[in-house]
Order: C-alpha cells, then structure tokens, then sequence
C-alpha cells in the first residue's frame, strides 16, 4: 500500500499467481507488476512497466519460475529446460489481457451486473433493516441509533455463540 502520509492512496499487487491443471499437465504462472522496486530504488531508476501491468506464460512445467527466467530470451530458456511454452500472457488489470497478442479479456467491454428482486424475499433481506430506511429516508441521527442496536444485537449473539461452544467442550 502506497500513499499513506501523502498522494492518493493505492494498493499494488506484486506477487505471483499459478494456476494447475495436473490431470491436463498445463500450468500457467501470471506476474503482478514484475518491475516493481522498492522504495529507496524507485528514488534513483525508473520502472519500465505501470504497476498495473502482469505477464505470464502457460506451459507443461509445473516448477517453472518465470520471474527468475524472463529476464532473458524465454524461447532459448524453454529449450535448454526442455519445456513446451503454450502461449504468453500479458496485460494491463485495468485495461485488457492478450494470451498471444489476442485479446480475451477487456475492462471496458465489462457489463455491470444486474440485481434481480424476488417477489418473496425472506425478511432477513437488507432492504428490510431499519437503519438502512432509515438512511434512505435522510433521518441520519435515526439511522445511526437503529445500527448501533443492531450492532449490539449481533455482539449478544456472538457471545451466545462462544458461550454455547465452550459448554459444548466441557460436555466432551
């Protein structure tokens, strides 16, 4: 997390992810920002890629560690390690993914999901709490009281709870 005593607060995801599929022998391993550097070198160089950039490859080794191996030609690499490099991943996670300079993905072509009412909800439905009525309806001292009893209800039922699981220990 950056931005925390000054600037605008983001958050950046720098690890890795794999993904296997044993039975079909294909793995692919995904980089969040594979050029990040810390604090103290992105005072003194430049990063080559935005903190929102990942890159990845699918291939048939689940061991392979891309992050130590892209640095070079990753063709040579795969047939000095006698691997079989499927496809290449790379994109942006606030704009678009290519597997082999295909886009599959993309943002801006996302649709919002829909919220479908049912004619018969249960009465634990959120439209139902008062509090949140209460805040439509601009009664915000209303709705303030209301969420604080209801705070306090879920406390009491919390320590019913763990009460109840110690009685059930002793018992056994």
């Amino acid at each position: 997390m950056y931005g925390l005593m000054r600037g605008t607060r983001t958050y950046d995801y720098t690890k890795n992810m794999k993904i296997s599929d044993d039975e079909n022998n294909i793995h692919a391993e995904i980089i969040f920002n594979p050029d990040k550097k810390g604090w103290f070198k992105r005072m003194f160089f430049s990063q080559k890629t935005t903190n929102d950039y990942f890159e990845g490859i699918i291939t048939n080794q689940r061991d392979f560690d891309l992050r130590y191996e892209r640095s070079g030609d990753l063709d040579k690499t795969a047939k000095k390690n006698k691997i079989t490099i499927y496809s290449k991943i790379e994109g942006s996670w606030i704009n678009c993914m290519k597997i082999d300079d295909q886009t599959v993905w993309e943002y801006k072509k996302l649709k919002p999901q829909s919220v479908w009412y049912v004619n018969n909800p249960l009465p634990s439905d959120c439209r139902f709490r008062t509090d949140l009525i209460a805040l439509l309806n601009r009664d915000l001292a209303k709705a303030q009281e209301l969420k604080e009893e209801l705070e306090e209800l879920q406390r009491n039922d919390r320590k019913l709870r763990k009460e109840a699981s110690k009685s059930a220990k002793k018992k056994k």
